[in-house]
């Protein structure tokens, strides 16, 4: 399935570093939290990396989430006979 990642917040935090929260498919139970250093984030080239990174894992993780769901559902009604 293809996803859609939407950058949702950007936060500074005290210590120097940048929080990014990154949403997928407007999902908000996929919120996927980015932590980027102060440095990363005054590099325009590492910046863009780094960010992409975090949207191929958050769009990774809504997948496997949405698997994991559906491999619950399909144990609905499962029968097993013990002797």
């Amino acid at each position: 399935m293809s996803h859609e990642t939407e950058i949702k917040k950007v936060e500074k935090l005290d210590n120097g570093q940048w929080v990014i929260v990154i949403r997928c498919c407007a999902n908000p139970a996929t919120d996927y939290s980015h932590t980027v250093d102060a440095a990363v984030m005054a590099n325009p080239a590492k910046k863009v990396q780094s960010i992409s990174d975090a949207r191929l894992r958050a769009a990774e993780q809504h997948e496997k989430a949405m698997q994991a769901e559906q491999a619950a559902l399909d144990l609905v009604g499962e029968k097993v006979k013990h002797k």
